[in-house]
């Protein structure tokens, strides 16, 4: 398989914690499914075994990577970010976050990258997930999202088959989305990268810090795309729950919001309040407006319309 992108690079940024079964199969799907790319594994002070399966396997397929093996964990977000500067001093045409409980199929890359051809606004572009309770779940799209994929195929349990015939339905379309996608798996442009750089480390071990990145590209004057054709399978948060409580997770979750409401109006807005009269729609337009310009303004417009007064739909997002 070749892609026809002019033959640039892209660096695939994964920190892991254990769970080396996991990214031994994100690994190998990446292998076998994409071209010019170059894997920055990020090791956060994984046991020996683990650390040691991984590197055997990248080394006898003889896959192109660097191998980052810190002595401690981390955390996802310090992880995540050694790549991404590793991938801005090494001037890479593109970063791809991808979560080591991933799978990638045919052109998924490709794909991705084509989305960046419609607007050279455009900085961040995501897939759709399998159902993992994440809103780029197929079946959340489907509720939450009717105008765009109320025609999504039913999940057949068969992750690659079902890549391919949403490839085939959907072919090189793309829609934005505001204010964010989940960095489970996510292509960040070179310029946007360079402008914006990486991850706010306010936000410790993770949780809410692809809200936050999103929401500094959005103030940079980036647009936020979801590529239609290309589906992810996710098993989501294997690493946090291998490790932590869904309590401890859920305090991590909150605590993070919190931190991601204090640096972000538009996100205490839409967490804490969405507008449920003319008044409380007026202020949220300002807000609006003010952030990010008169044509997301036009937008929410149209979506208040829709959702609160024509009762369309189940989400204001």
């Amino acid at each position: 398989m070749k892609l026809k992108n002019n033959m640039k690079q892209t660096y695939i940024i994964t920190p892991t914690w254990n769970n080396a079964d996991y990214t031994v199969r994100c690994f190998d799907s990446v292998f076998k499914n994409t071209e010019n790319y170059k894997i920055i594994w990020v090791d956060n002070g994984s046991e020996k075994e683990d650390r040691e399966k991984v590197k055997n396997f990248l080394e006898e397929n003889k896959i192109p990577h660097i191998a980052i093996f810190n002595d401690e964990n981390l955390g996802f977000v310090k992880g995540t970010n050694q790549g991404m500067n590793l991938a801005i001093k090494d001037s890479a045409d593109y970063a791809v976050l991808l979560n080591n409980d991933t799978e990638v199929y045919n052109d998924w890359l490709k794909n991705m990258i084509d989305v960046f051809d419609k607007n050279k606004k455009i900085g961040i572009v995501g897939p759709l997930a399998s159902p993992s309770h994440g809103w780029q779940d197929i079946n959340n799209l489907r509720k939450k999202r009717p105008d765009e994929f109320s025609d999504l195929p039913d999940y057949n349990d068969n992750p690659e088959k079902y890549s391919e015939i949403i490839k085939n339905k959907y072919s090189g379309q793309s829609i934005e989305v505001y204010p964010n996608v989940a960095f489970f798996c996510t292509l960040i442009k070179k310029e946007l990268l360079e402008e914006v750089g990486v991850l706010s480390e306010d936000f410790g071990l993770g949780f809410s810090d692809d809200d936050d990145y999103c929401s500094r590209s959005l103030n940079a004057g980036y647009k936020i795309y979801l590529a239609k054709d290309v589906f992810i399978f996710h098993n989501h948060r294997t690493t946090f729950k291998k490790h932590f409580t869904e309590k401890e997770i859920k305090k991590m979750g909150k605590a993070n919001q919190e931190i991601l409401k204090k640096k972000h109006k538009r996100y205490k807005d839409l967490i804490d309040k969405k507008p449920k009269n003319i008044k409380e729609f007026f202020d949220f337009l300002k807000l609006t407006y003010n952030e990010d310009g008169i044509i997301e303004s036009i937008r929410f417009t149209f979506r208040y319309i829709k959702y609160f007064i024509f009762k369309k739909g189940k989400s204001w997002l």
